[in-house]
Protein backbone atom coordinates (compact mmCIF):
# COMPACT_ATOMS: atom_id res chain seq x y z
CA UNK A 1 0.00 0.00 0.00
CA UNK A 2 1.42 3.56 -1.12
CA UNK A 3 2.00 6.56 1.04
CA UNK A 4 -1.78 8.09 0.50
CA UNK A 5 -2.56 10.20 -2.27
CA UNK A 6 -4.87 13.30 -3.39
CA UNK A 7 -6.92 13.49 -6.88
CA UNK A 8 -5.53 16.14 -8.92
CA UNK A 9 -9.30 17.32 -9.02
CA UNK A 10 -9.30 17.51 -5.44
CA UNK A 11 -6.18 19.22 -5.23
CA UNK A 12 -7.56 21.74 -7.73
CA UNK A 13 -10.75 22.79 -5.50
CA UNK A 14 -9.05 22.59 -2.22
CA UNK A 15 -6.45 25.00 -3.67
CA UNK A 16 -9.39 27.25 -4.65
CA UNK A 17 -10.64 26.99 -1.89
CA UNK A 18 -7.89 28.30 0.20
CA UNK A 19 -7.66 31.29 -2.22
CA UNK A 20 -10.45 32.16 -1.36
CA UNK A 21 -10.20 32.10 2.50
CA UNK A 22 -7.17 33.87 2.15
CA UNK A 23 -8.82 36.55 0.05
CA UNK A 24 -11.55 36.71 2.32
CA UNK A 25 -9.47 37.06 5.54
CA UNK A 26 -7.33 40.03 3.60
CA UNK A 27 -10.86 41.49 3.22
CA UNK A 28 -12.28 41.32 6.44
CA UNK A 29 -8.52 42.66 8.06
CA UNK A 30 -9.53 46.07 5.60
CA UNK A 31 -13.09 46.32 6.98
CA UNK A 32 -12.36 48.29 10.88
CA UNK A 33 -9.79 50.77 9.22
CA UNK A 34 -12.60 51.54 6.80
CA UNK A 35 -15.46 51.68 9.08
CA UNK A 36 -13.38 54.17 11.34
CA UNK A 37 -13.41 56.80 8.51
CA UNK A 38 -17.27 57.01 8.63
CA UNK A 39 -19.49 58.05 11.66
CA UNK A 40 -21.45 55.30 13.16
CA UNK A 41 -24.94 54.83 11.82
CA UNK A 42 -28.16 54.69 14.04
CA UNK A 43 -30.10 52.27 13.85
CA UNK A 44 -34.28 53.05 13.27
CA UNK A 45 -36.17 50.52 15.51
CA UNK A 46 -38.68 50.63 12.73
CA UNK A 47 -36.38 49.25 9.95
CA UNK A 48 -34.78 46.43 11.82
CA UNK A 49 -36.41 44.14 10.12
CA UNK A 50 -38.72 43.54 7.31
CA UNK A 51 -41.39 40.18 6.50
CA UNK A 52 -41.06 39.09 3.22
CA UNK A 53 -43.46 36.36 0.87
CA UNK A 54 -42.87 35.87 -2.72
CA UNK A 55 -43.57 33.03 -5.11
CA UNK A 56 -43.04 31.77 -8.66
CA UNK A 57 -44.06 29.02 -10.60
CA UNK A 58 -41.24 26.79 -11.42
CA UNK A 59 -40.75 23.34 -13.48
CA UNK A 60 -41.16 20.19 -11.21
CA UNK A 61 -37.64 18.88 -12.08
CA UNK A 62 -35.62 22.44 -13.20
CA UNK A 63 -33.10 24.05 -11.13
CA UNK A 64 -33.60 26.54 -8.23
CA UNK A 65 -30.62 28.88 -7.68
CA UNK A 66 -30.17 30.47 -4.49
CA UNK A 67 -27.14 33.20 -4.73
CA UNK A 68 -25.58 35.00 -2.00
CA UNK A 69 -28.14 34.85 0.56
CA UNK A 70 -26.45 35.60 4.20
CA UNK A 71 -28.06 34.39 7.32
CA UNK A 72 -30.32 31.73 7.86
CA UNK A 73 -31.85 29.27 5.29
CA UNK A 74 -33.67 26.04 5.44
CA UNK A 75 -35.43 24.22 2.61
CA UNK A 76 -37.74 22.10 1.98
CA UNK A 77 -39.30 19.60 -0.94
CA UNK A 78 -43.33 19.94 -1.23
CA UNK A 79 -45.35 18.88 -4.45
CA UNK A 80 -46.04 22.32 -6.39
CA UNK A 81 -44.86 23.47 -9.19
CA UNK A 82 -43.87 26.73 -7.81
CA UNK A 83 -40.76 28.24 -4.83
CA UNK A 84 -42.63 30.37 -2.35
CA UNK A 85 -40.10 32.26 -0.31
CA UNK A 86 -40.88 33.43 3.33
CA UNK A 87 -39.27 35.14 6.47
CA UNK A 88 -37.75 38.20 7.51
CA UNK A 89 -34.98 40.59 5.52
CA UNK A 90 -32.24 42.02 8.29
CA UNK A 91 -31.65 45.51 8.31
CA UNK A 92 -29.82 46.92 5.23
CA UNK A 93 -30.90 44.71 2.98
CA UNK A 94 -32.88 45.87 0.02
CA UNK A 95 -34.91 43.24 -1.58
CA UNK A 96 -35.59 40.13 -2.86
CA UNK A 97 -35.20 38.69 -6.63
CA UNK A 98 -36.93 36.14 -7.04
CA UNK A 99 -37.55 35.27 -10.87
CA UNK A 100 -37.55 32.09 -13.06
CA UNK A 101 -35.66 31.79 -16.59
CA UNK A 102 -36.17 29.36 -18.25
CA UNK A 103 -36.19 26.14 -16.15
CA UNK A 104 -34.27 28.01 -13.72
CA UNK A 105 -35.56 29.51 -10.63
CA UNK A 106 -33.28 32.57 -9.28
CA UNK A 107 -33.21 33.97 -5.66
CA UNK A 108 -31.11 36.61 -4.44
CA UNK A 109 -31.19 39.21 -1.83
CA UNK A 110 -29.65 42.60 -2.43
CA UNK A 111 -28.07 44.44 0.42
CA UNK A 112 -26.96 47.50 1.17
CA UNK A 113 -24.35 47.00 3.45
CA UNK A 114 -21.95 43.94 3.24
CA UNK A 115 -22.81 41.53 6.47
CA UNK A 116 -26.40 42.15 6.45
CA UNK A 117 -28.62 38.32 7.08
CA UNK A 118 -31.70 36.54 6.62
CA UNK A 119 -34.00 34.34 7.76
CA UNK A 120 -35.62 32.94 5.41
CA UNK A 121 -38.02 29.68 4.40
CA UNK A 122 -37.80 28.50 1.03
CA UNK A 123 -40.09 25.39 -0.32
CA UNK A 124 -39.18 24.08 -3.70
CA UNK A 125 -40.31 21.54 -5.80
CA UNK A 126 -39.06 18.14 -4.67
CA UNK A 127 -38.04 16.51 -7.88
CA UNK A 128 -35.87 20.29 -8.51
CA UNK A 129 -32.19 20.46 -8.23
CA UNK A 130 -30.90 23.22 -5.98
CA UNK A 131 -27.49 25.33 -6.66
CA UNK A 132 -25.97 26.89 -3.59
CA UNK A 133 -23.71 29.67 -3.46
CA UNK A 134 -22.71 31.88 -0.18
CA UNK A 135 -19.67 33.16 2.18
CA UNK A 136 -21.92 32.86 5.35
CA UNK A 137 -24.44 30.66 6.00
CA UNK A 138 -26.58 28.42 8.24
CA UNK A 139 -28.70 25.56 5.94
CA UNK A 140 -30.79 23.39 6.44
CA UNK A 141 -32.48 21.28 3.48
CA UNK A 142 -35.00 18.09 3.63
CA UNK A 143 -36.99 16.52 1.04
CA UNK A 144 -35.50 17.85 -2.09
CA UNK A 145 -34.69 14.42 -4.68
CA UNK A 146 -33.32 16.29 -7.25
CA UNK A 147 -30.17 16.65 -5.82
CA UNK A 148 -27.79 19.77 -4.41
CA UNK A 149 -24.53 21.56 -5.14
CA UNK A 150 -23.61 23.82 -2.34
CA UNK A 151 -20.87 25.86 -1.66
CA UNK A 152 -21.00 27.80 1.47
CA UNK A 153 -17.35 29.41 2.95
CA UNK A 154 -18.46 29.87 6.34
CA UNK A 155 -21.28 28.08 8.42
CA UNK A 156 -23.53 25.13 8.99
CA UNK A 157 -24.77 22.88 6.54
CA UNK A 158 -27.61 20.57 7.48
CA UNK A 159 -29.11 17.79 4.67
CA UNK A 160 -31.27 15.13 5.23
CA UNK A 161 -31.34 12.76 2.21
CA UNK A 162 -34.59 11.93 0.50
CA UNK A 163 -33.82 8.50 -1.09
CA UNK A 164 -31.25 6.25 -2.56
CA UNK A 165 -32.71 7.44 -5.97
CA UNK A 166 -32.22 11.14 -5.75
CA UNK A 167 -29.60 13.20 -7.41
CA UNK A 168 -25.78 13.71 -6.11
CA UNK A 169 -25.56 15.90 -3.91
CA UNK A 170 -22.59 18.18 -3.14
CA UNK A 171 -21.64 20.06 -0.31
CA UNK A 172 -18.27 22.09 -0.26
CA UNK A 173 -16.74 24.53 2.65
CA UNK A 174 -13.52 26.34 3.29
CA UNK A 175 -14.72 26.69 7.12
CA UNK A 176 -17.98 25.36 8.10
CA UNK A 177 -19.77 22.44 9.25
CA UNK A 178 -21.01 19.75 7.11
CA UNK A 179 -23.48 17.89 8.49
CA UNK A 180 -25.81 14.73 6.42
CA UNK A 181 -28.26 11.98 7.60
CA UNK A 182 -31.27 10.35 5.82
CA UNK A 183 -30.97 8.13 2.38
CA UNK A 184 -29.04 9.03 -0.24
CA UNK A 185 -27.49 7.37 -3.71
CA UNK A 186 -24.41 9.45 -3.74
CA UNK A 187 -23.02 11.68 -1.60
CA UNK A 188 -19.11 14.23 -2.11
CA UNK A 189 -18.30 16.30 0.94
CA UNK A 190 -15.43 18.65 0.75
CA UNK A 191 -13.97 20.80 3.45
CA UNK A 192 -11.02 22.63 4.10
CA UNK A 193 -11.03 23.60 7.68
CA UNK A 194 -14.02 22.49 9.68
CA UNK A 195 -15.99 19.17 10.94
CA UNK A 196 -17.67 16.34 8.98
CA UNK A 197 -20.30 14.31 10.34
CA UNK A 198 -22.24 11.50 8.05
CA UNK A 199 -25.24 8.99 9.85
CA UNK A 200 -26.87 8.07 6.38
CA UNK A 201 -27.49 4.96 3.97
CA UNK A 202 -25.62 5.73 0.80
CA UNK A 203 -24.77 4.06 -2.01
CA UNK A 204 -21.55 5.83 -2.83
CA UNK A 205 -19.38 8.41 -0.90
CA UNK A 206 -16.52 10.71 -1.76
CA UNK A 207 -15.06 12.75 1.84
CA UNK A 208 -12.22 15.40 1.57
CA UNK A 209 -10.93 17.61 4.23
CA UNK A 210 -7.69 19.22 4.94
CA UNK A 211 -8.11 19.95 8.61
CA UNK A 212 -10.78 18.60 10.73
CA UNK A 213 -12.62 15.67 11.97
CA UNK A 214 -14.57 12.82 9.91
CA UNK A 215 -17.60 11.16 11.80
CA UNK A 216 -18.78 8.90 9.42
CA UNK A 217 -21.67 5.94 10.25
CA UNK A 218 -22.46 4.59 7.10
CA UNK A 219 -25.03 1.72 6.10
CA UNK A 220 -25.39 0.20 2.64
CA UNK A 221 -22.40 1.40 1.25
CA UNK A 222 -21.11 0.36 -2.42
CA UNK A 223 -17.95 2.66 -2.97
CA UNK A 224 -16.84 5.11 -0.14
CA UNK A 225 -13.54 7.19 -0.55
CA UNK A 226 -12.65 9.22 2.76
CA UNK A 227 -9.37 11.16 2.45
CA UNK A 228 -8.14 13.19 5.17
CA UNK A 229 -5.15 15.81 5.34
CA UNK A 230 -4.45 16.52 8.74
CA UNK A 231 -7.10 15.20 11.03
CA UNK A 232 -8.60 11.76 12.92
CA UNK A 233 -11.55 9.64 10.86
CA UNK A 234 -14.13 7.53 12.56
CA UNK A 235 -15.52 5.03 10.05
CA UNK A 236 -18.09 3.21 11.53
CA UNK A 237 -19.90 0.85 8.80
CA UNK A 238 -22.83 -1.27 9.94
CA UNK A 239 -23.51 -3.20 6.40
CA UNK A 240 -22.80 -3.12 2.83
CA UNK A 241 -24.58 -3.65 -0.44
CA UNK A 242 -22.48 -5.92 -2.07
CA UNK A 243 -20.10 -6.41 -3.92
CA UNK A 244 -18.35 -2.99 -1.62
CA UNK A 245 -15.45 -1.62 -1.92
CA UNK A 246 -13.97 1.20 0.93
CA UNK A 247 -10.70 3.30 0.63
CA UNK A 248 -9.88 5.74 3.76
CA UNK A 249 -6.56 7.18 4.37
CA UNK A 250 -5.40 9.71 6.36
CA UNK A 251 -1.72 11.91 6.04
CA UNK A 252 -1.49 12.75 9.81
CA UNK A 253 -4.35 11.38 12.02
CA UNK A 254 -5.52 8.53 13.61
CA UNK A 255 -7.88 6.32 11.56
CA UNK A 256 -10.59 4.68 13.77
CA UNK A 257 -12.54 1.82 11.62
CA UNK A 258 -15.55 0.34 13.49
CA UNK A 259 -17.12 -2.93 11.47
CA UNK A 260 -20.94 -4.06 12.06
CA UNK A 261 -21.49 -7.58 14.03
CA UNK A 262 -21.47 -10.78 11.22
CA UNK A 263 -20.36 -7.98 8.66
CA UNK A 264 -18.06 -10.34 6.25
CA UNK A 265 -15.31 -8.29 4.96
CA UNK A 266 -11.43 -8.53 3.77
CA UNK A 267 -9.37 -5.57 5.44
CA UNK A 268 -6.33 -4.42 4.73
CA UNK A 269 -4.54 -1.86 7.10
CA UNK A 270 -1.10 -0.11 6.99
CA UNK A 271 0.56 2.70 9.03
CA UNK A 272 3.71 3.77 7.98
CA UNK A 273 4.48 5.66 11.31
CA UNK A 274 1.98 4.12 13.78
CA UNK A 275 0.67 1.04 15.41
CA UNK A 276 -2.33 -1.12 14.38
CA UNK A 277 -4.64 -1.94 16.75
CA UNK A 278 -6.85 -5.16 15.58
CA UNK A 279 -10.00 -5.80 17.96
CA UNK A 280 -11.34 -7.26 14.95
CA UNK A 281 -9.69 -10.87 15.23
CA UNK A 282 -10.71 -12.53 12.37
CA UNK A 283 -8.20 -14.84 10.03
CA UNK A 284 -5.41 -11.92 10.86
CA UNK A 285 -2.07 -12.22 8.26
CA UNK A 286 0.82 -9.84 9.65
CA UNK A 287 2.65 -8.38 6.86
CA UNK A 288 6.18 -6.93 5.97
CA UNK A 289 5.83 -3.67 3.84
CA UNK A 290 8.96 -1.76 3.03
CA UNK A 291 9.11 1.85 4.75
CA UNK A 292 5.82 0.61 6.60
CA UNK A 293 6.08 0.13 10.77
CA UNK A 294 2.81 -2.29 10.72
CA UNK A 295 0.80 -3.58 8.21
CA UNK A 296 -1.48 -5.99 8.41
CA UNK A 297 -4.60 -8.24 6.31
CA UNK A 298 -7.30 -9.79 8.07
CA UNK A 299 -10.63 -11.56 6.77
CA UNK A 300 -13.41 -11.17 9.35
CA UNK A 301 -17.35 -11.89 9.86
CA UNK A 302 -19.94 -14.58 9.41
CA UNK A 303 -18.55 -15.72 6.20
CA UNK A 304 -14.81 -15.83 6.52
CA UNK A 305 -14.87 -19.11 4.28
CA UNK A 306 -16.05 -17.40 1.24
CA UNK A 307 -13.43 -16.83 -1.38
CA UNK A 308 -14.81 -13.64 -2.36
CA UNK A 309 -15.90 -11.69 0.97
CA UNK A 310 -19.04 -9.01 0.53
CA UNK A 311 -16.69 -5.86 1.27
CA UNK A 312 -12.86 -5.11 0.65
CA UNK A 313 -11.97 -2.04 3.15
CA UNK A 314 -8.46 -0.68 2.83
CA UNK A 315 -7.18 1.56 5.64
CA UNK A 316 -4.08 3.38 5.87
CA UNK A 317 -2.33 6.59 7.52
CA UNK A 318 0.57 7.93 7.05
CA UNK A 319 1.67 9.29 10.63
CA UNK A 320 -0.96 7.63 13.02
CA UNK A 321 -2.75 5.05 14.83
CA UNK A 322 -5.22 2.62 13.15
CA UNK A 323 -8.01 1.19 16.12
CA UNK A 324 -9.79 -1.92 14.14
CA UNK A 325 -12.80 -2.88 15.98
CA UNK A 326 -16.27 -4.57 16.14
CA UNK A 327 -19.47 -2.03 16.84
CA UNK A 328 -21.54 -3.13 19.82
Amino acid sequence: MDCPTRSEDSRRRLALSVSVAWWVTCAMALVPAAASTTAPETADPANEEESVRRSVAASLDGVVEIDQVRGTVVVSGWDRPKVEVTGRLGRDLDSVLLERRGERVLLRVHESLRGASADLSIRVPRGARLEIESMSLDLRVTGVEGGVDSNVVSGTQRLTGSGMDSGVVRLETVSGVLQVDGLLGELVLLAVSGPVGVDATVRQLRVDTVNGPQDLRLQGVRRAHVDSLNGPVALNLLGFSAPAVVRATTFNGTLDLGLGAGTPALIDAAAKHGRIDNQLGGDERRREMSGYQAALETRVGAQEDLEEPSAQVSVSTYRGDILLRPLR
